[in-house]
């Protein structure tokens, strides 16, 4: 995550790359990877939208494929991701 930056940079992200780490550093914490067993351990709804959008900005500048390749698994095409609300991140 410490590269997060400076790679969202180089693949010519023109936003603030440093406002994406902590939340892309949170949402790997927090979220796909959690450790915890309890099913009553739930995402904070609040966070659900911002976590998400901030991931799909990622993906759309450092991995497109893996976004394409998730759009395909569930329907949606990449390009509607590019909403002015996901770039807002």
């Amino acid at each position: 995550m410490r590269e997060t930056t400076a790679m969202l940079e180089a693949a010519g992200y023109e936003k603030d790359a440093e406002a994406l780490r902590p939340q892309l550093t949170r949402f790997t914490h927090a979220y796909p990877h959690s450790q915890t067993p309890d099913t009553n351990d739930v995402v904070n709804g609040d966070e659900v939208a911002a976590a998400l959008r901030t991931v799909f900005v990622f993906l759309k500048h450092l991995d497109e494929a893996h976004l394409n390749g998730l759009g395909a698994v569930v329907g949606i095409d990449p390009d509607d991701l590019g909403s002015p609300s996901v770039e807002e991140a």
